[in-house]
């Protein structure tokens, strides 16, 4: 009887030496890797609420995070008209950041400057620098954020910059067994690139579906309307549909 306990003993100590060793080698990665592949209908500026081109466009981007919460990245906007291609060529920005949970994990705050060269826009091009500040609930069935940036010109040629903002709300339901995401945002912007300084330039909403592909690999559908609501004529938010299909990995 004292040698089955004892061997019960010993098993157990080795089922759990086996565990803790287990558990200490597997640690975090200082640093993550992320990317994306896109095809869109056309180029709609994510804070500014601008239509950069009214065609469909390739856009890239890669991300490199570390576990401090800094990450860097760079985004690519490909256009696949030729009369783009020659007048805008691509647009290639460069991005450093720090994104950390806040408020015991409820919310997120990300604070990042991006240099950047405008694609066409109108009559606009050159290259920009900006602060980003966003905040956004992390948990809740309607999780809302808030985004303010400050852009300025590096070179002469390029239009002044200026204030823009957006806020808005996320939330998530099924269609059937299919999750979908759901998307408002509110843009309005104080003056920048010659625009009517509008409270609201724009409204948009966007629905999206993810399918998994593998372990880390998805395409993410996007159907979204934008509604210009301001009143000047200098604004460049028109009324439009935009699609898109992304692959990330």
């Amino acid at each position: 009887m004292r040698c089955s306990v004892t061997a019960a003993l010993a098993a157990l100590f080795v089922v759990a030496g086996c565990s803790i060793v287990r558990a200490e080698t597997t640690t975090t990665p200082d640093w993550t890797f992320s990317g994306n592949a896109a095809f869109k209908s056309r180029y709609m500026g994510t804070f500014f609420g601008t239509a950069c081109t009214d065609h469909p466009v390739f856009q890239f981007d890669l991300t490199a995070a570390h576990k401090s919460g800094w990450y860097l990245g760079g985004w690519i906007n490909v256009p696949t008209e030729e009369r783009f291609q020659k007048s805008a060529k691509t647009e290639l920005d460069y991005i450093i950041g720090r994104s950390d949970s806040i408020m015991g994990g409820r919310a997120k705050l990300d604070v990042s400057t991006c240099v950047f060269d405008l694609a066409k826009l109108g009559d606009l091009t050159g290259d920009y620098q900006s602060i980003d500040i966003d905040l956004a609930a992390s948990h809740g069935k309607v999780r809302p954020f808030a985004h303010m940036d400050y852009t300025w010109a590096l070179d002469s040629t390029a239009a002044p910059g200026g204030w823009t903002w957006s806020w808005g709300a996320r939330s998530a339901f099924r269609a059937g067994r299919q999750p979908i995401n759901a998307t408002l945002r509110v843009f309005g912007n104080g003056g920048v690139f010659h625009c009517s300084s509008e409270a609201v330039s724009a409204v948009r909403l966007n629905f999206s579906a993810t399918r998994p592909l593998g372990h880390k690999q998805s395409v993410t559908y996007d159907v979204g309307y934008q509604a210009h609501v301001g009143g000047g004529r200098n604004s460049i938010t028109p009324n439009s549909w935009v699609g898109s299909i992304t692959y990330s990995f």
